[in-house]
């Protein structure tokens, strides 16, 4: 029910938006812009137009992942940084200890790897299981990084 209720609601807006002048549907797109959907509506229009990946420059360097990423990449699209407070405290254990052997089970794209793995002192190992990930996660290591690290997928 919730989706033919959804479909009809959609297929309403997008037939009043398609019926008002040029500048109506401008102002229409700058107000989905300017209610902090950005990202959402450009991954939509990505999407629909078949681009398969994005990247976004940041703290950690290029990253790339999916088009249709609306959660992680858009954070580090408008932020620069992905978990913050995380990553952090992950940094400041190893410097604190002098390095060690860090292990990213279910690393995604690779922003919680990418910040410790800059410490030439500590060994990582990214571990990525869904198939999109993990072909960008792998794309982030010869684009982020000047030394080795592992990352390996997983196939159930």
């Amino acid at each position: 029910m919730k989706t033919s209720v959804t479909s009809v609601v959609k297929s309403i807006i997008a037939g009043t938006v398609a019926s008002l002048p040029r500048g109506g549907r401008d102002a229409v797109t700058d107000r989905l812009v300017v209610k902090g959907m950005p990202f959402r509506v450009f991954s939509k229009l990505a999407t629909q137009f078949n681009v398969l990946s994005v990247s976004v420059n940041g703290e950690y360097g290029i990253i790339q992942s999916a088009a249709s990423d609306v959660t992680i990449l858009s954070v580090y699209a408008l932020t620069g940084r992905w978990a913050s407070l995380a990553n952090d405290l992950f940094q400041d254990f190893f410097e604190r200890h002098d390095g060690g052997t860090y292990i990213d089970v279910g690393a995604n794209i690779g922003l919680t790897t990418i910040p410790v793995a800059r410490n030439p002192n500590v060994r990582c190992f990214a571990i990525e299981p869904e198939p999109t990930n993990y072909t960008n996660l792998v794309t982030q290591e010869w684009r982020v990084l000047d030394f080795f690290w592992a990352a390996f997928a997983c196939r159930l």
